[in-house]
């Protein structure tokens, strides 16, 4: 949209509108104030707000929304439709699949998907949080792993769907022991070293 005063594009990531550009590479809407890595991609109708980074080679989807002061790392990726609360933080390469959802002022520092899975064929997205917490989103569940795991065993119990639920909770804790605060310097110090 234009502004009345100066003829430039603004647009309203969620503060008021604000000087905006339309992103070359997928034509989403990024603040002027933002960065966004060279060979990256902002999806057709997604947003990167004010002062965001959006890093190197890493992908915004389609409708998806990266809010304000967020960081998405260097070959991230936002799936169509998900959002990165204000200040987020996703790490190099990890990936936050399709309408997930990572909260204002959330550090993750590695993700998992998995799909499809479960009676319904979602995608699975399980999250290593900064401080070594896990995070599973799947349809509307987003919670912590261990609500997680005990919403499978009520809803599917010991039949396929549960099973296979359980067995990619194992991966994800097998993958990502407690040992965040040790990972957390070196992956600190990797993610802004572009753009």
């Amino acid at each position: 949209m234009a502004d009345p005063e100066t003829g430039g594009c603004v647009y309203d990531f969620g503060g008021g509108p604000i000087p905006a550009h339309r992103h070359a590479n997928g034509g989403g809407w990024v603040a002027d104030s933002a960065r966004v890595g060279d060979e990256s991609r902002v999806g057709d109708g997604a947003s990167v707000g004010n002062r965001a980074i959006v890093g190197d080679e890493a992908s915004v989807g389609d409708e998806a929304i990266v809010g304000n002061s967020a960081r998405v790392g260097n070959r991230a990726s936002v799936g169509n439709s998900a959002s990165v609360g204000a200040g987020a933080i996703v790490g190099n390469r990890a990936s936050v699949g399709d309408r997930a959802r990572v909260g204002d002022w959330a550090k993750i520092v590695a993700s998992m998907t998995i799909c499809p899975i479960g009676s319904r064929q979602e995608t699975l997205s399980m999250f290593l949080g900064d401080k070594g917490e896990l995070y599973a989103q799947t349809g509307c569940f987003w919670g912590s792993m261990s609500e997680f795991e005990a919403a499978v065993k009520k809803t599917h119990g010991d039949n396929e769907h549960g099973r296979a639920y359980a067995a990619a909770i194992r991966a994800a804790r097998a993958m990502w022991p407690a040992k965040a605060k040790r990972r957390k310097t070196k992956w600190a110090r990797a993610l802004w070293r572009s753009p």
